[in-house]
């Protein structure tokens, strides 16, 4: 817990404030702006998704696998939620390490 703590400090007064403005800003149009360049991305990608994430379900992943032509693999790591990387550091360095060295 004190990991995600540590991550979410700096949205804390002023922080909290400006994040809330960026995401309220985000639009629609904006994140369809990116999709050109995702499906020119054609070099080795691997996707690492938690699966209990309350916010992107796994099918984002798979979604993902559709646009990005790169993609190789994606791995669903049980149980995990957004911040799994700092919490779960080897449920991710694990995968990597094997994708790496598949290269």
């Amino acid at each position: 817990m004190a990991t995600v703590q540590q991550w979410l400090a700096p949205l804390s007064g002023k922080g909290a404030r400006e994040m809330q403005r960026w995401l309220a800003a985000i639009r629609e149009r904006d994140l369809l702006a990116v999709k050109p360049a995702l499906a020119r991305f054609d070099v080795p990608t691997q996707i690492v998704w938690g699966t209990a994430d309350a916010f992107f379900a796994p099918a984002w992943a798979y979604g993902l696998t559709d646009l990005i032509p790169g993609v190789r693999e994606v791995i669903e790591v049980p149980h995990a939620k957004l911040f799994f990387p700092a919490e779960r550091p080897a449920d991710l360095a694990e995968p990597l390490l094997r994708f790496w060295k598949a290269l």
